[in-house]
């Protein structure tokens, strides 16, 4: 989902070059939401699998901030996208 974005946002860029500063500021906060999510997926889930019963409220609070971040750059992307769509932003 997150290399669909992110080939959307390019090719809007290339549709619209007027607002490619724009559509370059989506792109990086995407690509910035992938690499948070494959750090949960790819370090923290393993992680916490073989954690000690001790560790697991850590893994829990820094997945639950974790997902967080993923959901503040997610919805900035597309307030951001959505104000570049209608002409808001150059």
């Amino acid at each position: 989902m997150i290399c669909t974005l992110l080939l959307s946002t390019s090719g809007l860029a290339a549709l619209v070059p007027q607002r490619v500063v724009a559509y370059g500021a989506v792109a990086v906060l995407y690509a910035a939401a992938g690499t948070v999510f494959c750090n949960v997926s790819w370090r923290h889930w393993p992680a916490r699998v073989f954690a000690s019963a001790n560790e697991l409220a850590w893994f829990r609070r820094r997945l639950r901030w974790q997902a967080w971040i993923m959901l503040g750059l997610v919805s900035t992307a597309f307030v951001v996208a959505l104000a570049a769509s209608a002409g808001m932003v150059a």
